[in-house]
């Protein structure tokens, strides 16, 4: 497998005022991938019979396949952040992001003909957007009490899985 990538980051700290604090961020990130995947199988069953051949080549069999994929992705945060006191600190924070492309160097699964699934040799970017609400403190010298509520939605997610046939 052959991989690059590559970020350009940003951010500024705007001082609306000297408790009001803007600081958004941007990203840019390209993300190339390429692979020459080849898998041969061995051993199993000295004998199998035409059912259990079937059965075995479903499962995991030979594969060779190239993939070659990119992607260029711009994404980036809102933080607006408040200082209510010395020792406390109001934020809330909007987040867009990304999980860059890429190829399946598990195996595809197979098709209905028992040849390699192409669909699936590469996977594309997650999107990712996250909230976040919270107050940093510092009650004492030596403490830190934090509060944070968040949620965060991915869409196109990538779980791992096997298939039989």
């Amino acid at each position: 497998m052959n991989t690059f990538s590559g970020a350009l980051f940003g951010q500024v700290d705007w001082a609306i005022t000297d408790k009001l604090h803007l600081l958004p961020g941007i990203r840019a990130n390209y993300d190339q991938k390429k692979v020459d995947y080849k898998r041969e199988t061995y051993g199993g069953l000295a004998n199998p019979t035409a059912a259990q051949l079937k059965l075995l080549q479903g499962v995991y069999s030979n594969q060779a396949f190239v993939a070659d994929t990119s992607n260029t992705n711009y994404s980036g945060q809102l933080t607006i952040a408040y200082k209510l006191i010395k020792q406390v600190n109001l934020f809330a924070t909007y987040a867009k992001s990304y999980k860059p492309v890429g190829v399946n160097l598990g195996g595809l699964v197979n098709d209905a003909s028992g040849n390699p699934d192409l669909t699936t040799a590469t996977i594309k970017p997650e999107q990712v957007n996250h909230i976040e609400i919270g107050v940093k403190t510092t009650p004492t010298k030596n403490s830190t009490l934090n509060i944070t509520v968040y949620n965060t939605d991915i869409k196109d997610i990538k779980p791992l899985y096997n298939r039989l046939i």
